[in-house]
């Protein structure tokens, strides 16, 4: 009743969340994704493993306004 939740999910080759990136560089867009959800006081969780696929999910709070 308070809170919107979007999920995405795909099954397309996924990737392993907890690997360094190989290119040496920060995952910019997952970044991109942590630092907008905070912004409007929501959760982000990211869900992919090798060749299953990905699931995104934001749960943001509504204010009833």
């Amino acid at each position: 009743d308070s809170e919107v939740v979007f999920r995405v999910t795909d099954n397309g080759c996924g990737f392993d969340t907890g690997a360094e990136p190989a290119d040496g560089l920060e995952h910019l867009g997952l970044l991109g994704m942590q630092e907008r959800a905070e912004r409007i006081g929501a959760l982000l969780s990211i869900s992919s493993t090798p060749g299953t696929g990905t699931v995104v999910e934001v749960i943001t709070p509504v204010d009833g306004e």
